[in-house]
């Protein structure tokens, strides 16, 4: 495990009703830490999240695919798949109308290396302020 950050940019367009999609653009510092290395792997992410608003306005559901891109070149590490696709489950609260809290995870669904049985698995906490 390897703790990190992410930031970045939210589009949340309402669909109607309780419902609505989220696209993101982010940054995401990820790998991991161990006695014999640590595993430094950079993304910039884009999940696609369907929204179901619980209380309406306040407390969301969301869950889609996200696709993720290594920021550099780690062949040499062994990581030489530069593409990650993966699937996010989270909640999310909007505090004040500017001000929300999220939560959530991301396992991937695709190899980072061919040379090993190694995929991400991404747990994030985010508050962020939106520009009404």
């Amino acid at each position: 495990m390897r703790t990190g950050f992410h930031a970045g940019a939210v589009v949340e367009i309402k669909t109607g009703g309780n419902f609505s999609v989220q696209g993101e653009a982010l940054f995401s510092a990820q790998g991991a830490n161990s006695d014999v290395t640590d595993i430094d792997l950079n993304y910039v992410s884009i999940p696609v999240l369907a929204k179901f608003y619980i209380i309406t306005d306040i407390l969301s559901l969301e869950a889609g695919p996200q696709f993720s891109y290594l920021t550099e070149t780690l062949k040499d590490e062994g990581f030489d798949e530069s593409f990650d696709f993966g699937l996010g489950i989270g909640a999310s609260v909007n505090i004040t109308k500017s001000f929300f809290a999220s939560a959530r995870y991301t396992v991937g669904l695709t190899e980072v290396s061919r040379d090993a049985d190694i995929t991400n698995s991404v747990f994030q906490i985010s508050v962020g302020y939106m520009f009404l």
